[in-house]
């Protein structure tokens, strides 16, 4: 019990404990069970960093710990390196083979370098692959150079006019100065991508390696303006990062996900929408045949006040003893006009009938392939194969060719 007390006494002092076990730098991190951070800082004044030595018992061994149990510490070679791992022991402070990876190799950048560039004093800058900040005093080129390897890593483009490149940024104003001046991007796993830094070598259709959000951009999104692209576009970014990666349904970003969600609804809107706007447009055909119902009426009342006139005055004209041969006229005349009206009466039925067998020919030839062809594209995503889709093309349920031909026959009663 007193070894136990003195024991937890000396790591409550200590900044830094000799250890290499997972099972050690697990507790004093705070990821047991039967401990948490809170308890840790309660109990023992905080987390503390495992670091490990040789050990050596022999000239041998110098160097070459047990199970290659190596201590590694962020920063540089330096105290304050030391220091910074007491404060963060699990960001700064790893014991094993390897440290231990920060990132993937191939987004990870190495170094810039800035050629044909005379008015660059530190043209090299090697890049730290935990690199945080970028420090310096004002105007000694902290956004020159952000805007610089964001151009590099294809982040940014050429000020043409379309938002891409924030006007007040060091490439826009320094524009006219910059020549033929060019960024090379060294990679972690060794390859070099150069950029010109007036983005005319930047391809047409590139996809940045690196999220590149300057000081513009964010002042953008703060403005009293409202909402804007970039605004929406990152609240977009944002609700789709939320959404665990299963629920993605294979989107890539926020508008291939609202595309595959919202698809299904708003071709049924379209198709609502068609609907409503053909029974408008019906309702206003029949509300402006209705408005002209009064004016054909009184045009009707008028024709057959002047018809009768007419008729009465015709009967004054006939002399005596022409009533029986007017009387043969106008049967004569009449039985005439029924067999016009009969006539224009076939006749339009027949050319009804035609121009519904066209109507039926053009809908099986061009219509019903045209609509399953848009069917087939609006829904490519169902991978229905070419022979799936044949009963889905739109013909008449009955034998319309049959019907249309009883009625053309002269023999149709």
């Amino acid at each position: 019990g007193a070894d136990a007390t003195l024991r937890k006494e000396m790591e409550k002092f200590a900044d830094v404990i000799f250890a290499s076990s997972q099972a050690q730098r697990d507790f004093w991190l705070g990821r047991k069970a039967n401990i948490s951070k809170d308890a840790l800082v309660e109990q023992y004044g905080g987390l503390k960093p495992c670091l490990h030595g040789s050990d050596a018992h022999g000239n041998g061994t110098v160097g070459l710990p047990d199970g290659k149990r190596y201590s590694w510490i962020k920063g540089c070679l330096e105290f304050d390196a030391l220091r910074q791992a007491c404060i963060d022991p699990e960001g700064r402070a790893f014991v094993g083979e390897e440290p231990p990876s920060t990132g993937t190799p191939s987004q990870l950048i190495d170094s810039v370098e800035v050629i044909n560039a005379d008015w660059a004093k530190t043209p090299r800058i090697a890049l730290n692959p935990g690199l945080v900040a970028i420090i310096g005093a004002r105007g000694s080129g902290k956004t020159a150079l952000a805007d610089m390897i964001a151009m590099g890593c294809d982040s940014i483009r050429a000020a043409q006019g379309d938002g891409s490149r924030p006007s007040s940024s060091f490439l826009s104003r320094a524009e006219e100065l910059l020549g033929d001046a060019q960024i090379i991007t060294k990679w972690l796993v060794g390859d070099k991508t150069a950029r010109a830094l007036d983005g005319s070598t930047t391809p047409d259709v590139s996809y940045p390696r690196a999220r590149y959000l300057s000081q513009q951009f964010v002042e953008d999104l703060c403005s009293s303006q409202g909402l804007n692209d970039g605004l929406l576009s990152e609240i977009e970014r944002v609700i789709f990062e939320a959404h665990p990666l299963l629920d993605r349904d294979g989107a890539l970003n926020f508008s291939e996900l609202l595309d595959q969600r919202a698809q299904r609804y708003r071709q049924a809107r379209r198709r609502e929408e068609d609907a409503i706007a053909q029974l408008s447009e019906r309702i206003g055909t029949e509300l402006e045949k209705s408005r002209t119902i009064s004016g054909l009426q009184s045009d009707i009342t008028k024709k057959l006040g002047q018809t009768t006139a007419y008729t009465n005055d015709r009967s004054k004209l006939v002399a005596k003893g022409g009533e029986e041969r007017v009387a043969r006229l106008n049967a004569v005349m009449a039985a005439a006009n029924t067999v016009r009206g009969f006539l224009r009466y076939y006749g339009k039925q027949e050319q009804s009938l035609l121009a519904l067998k066209d109507e039926v020919t053009s809908l099986r030839q061009n219509e019903a392939p045209e609509m399953l062809r848009q069917s087939q594209e609006r829904h490519a995503d169902s991978r229905l194969k070419a022979e799936d889709w044949t009963p889905f093309k739109i013909d008449y349920t009955g034998n319309v060719d049959d019907q249309i031909g009883r009625h053309l026959s002269p023999n149709y009663s």
